[in-house]
């Protein structure tokens, strides 16, 4: 089951470090063994675990989407990143395109 989190501040840092934490009963609970596949944030986090899966490309997140089972949105009073994520429950048609 892969998974994005949108935003790796104090929310969804918290989220990967709970998921890593109860992987085995998650995975146990559910059949699926949970990845973290992508992080989206604007800052790089150098030495960090998922450096790698860090992107500042929220397009990158879009284009993948089809291949998420789940989307953390752990972004909170971020105004560069709310066009972005209106376009994303567009996409995902949980909301109507802004007028």
């Amino acid at each position: 089951m892969d998974i994005a989190i949108l935003g790796y501040g104090t929310v969804g840092s918290g989220t990967v470090t709970v998921l890593n934490r109860n992987r085995e009963t998650i995975t146990e609970d559910s059949g699926e063994v949970i990845r973290v596949k992508s992080i989206l944030d604007l800052r790089d986090f150098p030495g960090d675990p998922y450096e790698e899966r860090i992107t500042h490309d929220f397009e990158e997140i879009l284009s993948n989407i089809e291949s998420f089972y789940f989307i953390f949105n752990a972004i909170f009073y971020k105004p560069r990143f709310s066009k972005a994520l209106h376009k994303l429950l567009y996409k995902l048609q949980l909301m109507q395109p802004r007028k």
